[in-house]
């Protein structure tokens, strides 16, 4: 449902603050680049941030994270706060020196109770309808069946980052919940394709 089109290899920015592979990269037609705002303690939002600088705003996408603090099970603390996550997001926004980013991930969503954390998720709506991000999605590191299943029956999600690789041994509940999600018109993003 997002309309985004994109080549099927994007840049994963999460260990390179190296301005000259983001350079070849998009010089061979990538025009994805996945960040966070804990990668490199900053460096890698700071250095895509200066990277673009000199691009028009509409010739790449780029999808930052912003993770609330959770316990054992993946479930909020009281230290989730929408306030908190408003820091950190406008943290990354200084830092990628943009008035939006495309895709905002709630990073690494491992329990489906998290989905319903109205703190997290009002705030998320609240940026898409202010025009600060263009698509809310959720990126899940653990038990990613169950969770892409339940964001599935959900509404406002428009993108989920999941791992996807020969060595996960849930791949038929894997498969299952994403061809759920994109029934539901969820686009689809597969990290650690090599499992790394």
């Amino acid at each position: 449902k997002t309309g985004i089109k994109i080549p099927v290899v994007s840049f994963g920015v999460m260990r390179s603050d190296n301005p000259n592979l983001c350079k070849a990269a998009y010089d061979k037609g990538m025009r994805l680049f996945d960040t966070a705002n804990g990668y490199l303690g900053g460096n890698s939002e700071t250095m895509l941030g200066n990277f673009f600088s000199d691009y028009p705003r509409n010739s790449f996408i780029i999808s930052t994270k912003v993770k609330s603090p959770t316990d054992k099970e993946g479930k909020p603390t009281d230290q989730a706060t929408s306030e908190k996550f408003m820091e950190l997001f406008n943290i990354s926004m200084s830092r990628l020196k943009m008035d939006f980013v495309d895709i905002l991930y709630v990073h690494d969503v491992s329990n489906p109770e998290y989905l319903e954390y109205k703190p997290v998720i009002n705030t998320v709506k609240k940026l898409k309808k202010e025009g600060k991000i263009k698509y809310i999605g959720l990126s899940t590191h653990r038990n990613e069946p169950v969770v892409i299943d339940a964001a599935a029956s959900q509404d406002f999600w428009d993108v989920i980052l999941t791992q996807y690789n020969y060595r996960l041994a849930f791949i038929p509940e894997l498969d299952a919940a994403i061809k759920k999600a994109a029934s539901a018109g969820i686009g689809i993003v597969a990290m650690k394709t090599l499992a790394g």
